[in-house]
Formats: structure tokens, C-alpha cells, sequence
């Protein structure tokens, strides 16, 4: 089938939310606040996004762009620093960008998208993980994964063993619905599958068939 297809091509990848039913509801439009010294990028009705205005900027967690939607927590964000001098300053990206399958590019951050962009799904599928849309930015020299999929009828996952199952094969933090609810709260959780990829005939006895802890140097 088209869809199974799509999930073998997948693997590491990362509005309609049709019948998915991953995410609480949230309100339809928000306010989002100006941030000093930043350029506010609207999204949509419930995403925005903001990039540093000083050349040779980031925000102080590191990343390019700051992205947040409705829900989110509005009142602490971080702020616009120098770019520290052992980091060499803001190293272009030398890989290609992710593009998920299904996915259509919204929005581009820097000259030709040199900062980040900005994905949503087509018109009838939606994201696994229920968000408005996906930023892959370029961070270190590197395009950060996107941890989703545009797909027409799934659910959120239960379990790691059940991502890997759908294609995703890299370890990192993934959003699951342990109850497996529709409504049910959504619980973030590390998924380890190193080594994965050699039982994945037998996935019950997979290493990843239970979520284990992030390491340490997880944020």
C-alpha cells in the first residue's frame, strides 16, 4: 500500500488535523508577543516563529530560529545573545534539509532558507504528532531531524516499538500516547534504537520496544 511505502522511505523524517485526535484541542488563534530585538514571522492563526535582527545572533538555547504555537508558554521566552566566539559563528549547512514525504514547504528563515523552514501537511493528511507544522533549522554546520510524518489516518503511537515499526529509526525524543486513547494525554519519551534495525523482523524483542530514559546530555 501507498502509505507503507511512504513510511519505509521515511525513516529519520520529521492543517488539518482531519481524524486525528493526538493533541488536546487548543484555541483556533492566539496573541503573540513582540521579542526584543527579534523579527516576528507569522505562521498561521497558531504558529509564529522569530529570528535574531543583529548578524552573528542566536537565542540564548543555541538554536536559529524560535519557534512556538498556541498553548505554548508565551511568558518566559529566551532572548536574542552573540554568537559565542568558540563556536566559529553561524556555520552554514553543508547536508541537505529533510523534507517529509507529504509535506509542503510554508516558510524559509535566512537567504534561501539558510536558517530554517518551515513544513505543513497537504490539504487531507496531517501530522502524526497533531502540531500546525515542522522547522527543520540549521544548527552546528547541520539540518536538525524532524521526528513527524504527514499521513491521512494515523495515530500516535503507543510505544517506541510501534515508531520504529512506522519507519522512524534514529534515537531522540518522540511524543506517544501510552493508553492509546484517542484524547489521552501525549507523553514525551525517550526512544533508544541503536541496534534496532537488525531485529526489526522480530520487533517484539526489539531494543526499543520500551521507552528508556534520555541520556544525560539530553535537553
Amino acid at each position: 500500500m501507498l502509505r507503507l511505502v511512504v513510511y519505509a522511505l521515511l525513516g529519520l523524517t520529521g492543517n488539518y488535523l482531519g481524524s486525528y485526535a493526538m493533541m488536546p484541542d487548543v484555541p483556533q488563534s492566539c496573541t503573540f508577543p513582540d521579542v526584543p530585538g527579534a523579527e516576528k514571522h507569522v505562521l498561521g492563526q497558531r504558529a509564529v516563529a522569530w529570528t535574531c535582527k543583529r548578524a552573528n545572533a542566536t537565542w540564548s538555547t543555541g538554536e536559529l530560529v524560535l519557534l512556538r504555537s498556541c498553548g505554548d508558554n508565551l511568558s518566559a521566552l529566551p532572548s536574542c545573545v552573540p554568537s559565542p566566539p568558540t563556536s566559529g559563528g553561524i556555520k552554514p549547512c553543508t547536508d541537505a534539509p529533510p523534507v517529509p514525504t507529504n509535506a509542503v514547504l510554508k516558510y524559509q528563515f535566512g537567504r534561501n532558507g539558510s536558517y530554517g523552514r518551515y513544513y505543513e501537511c497537504k490539504k487531507e493528511s496531517g501530522w502524526v504528532f497533531g502540531t500546525t507544522g515542522r522547522l527543520t533549522q540549521c544548527l552546528m554546520g547541520k539540518w536538525t531531524p524532524i521526528y513527524d510524518m504527514c499521513d491521512e489516518d494515523c495515530k500516535v503511537p503507543q510505544n517506541c516499538n510501534q515508531l520504529f515499526e512506522l519507519g522512524f529509526a534514529e534515537s531522540g525524543m518522540y511524543r506517544i500516547v501510552p493508553s492509546g486513547v484517542d484524547g489521552d494525554p501525549v507523553t514525551p519519551v525517550w526512544c533508544d534504537f541503536e541496534g534496532a534495525a537488525s531485529k526489526q523482523q522480530d520487533s517484539r524483542s526489539a531494543s526499543n520496544s520500551v521507552a528508556k530514559d534520555p541520556p544525560t546530555s539530553a535537553s
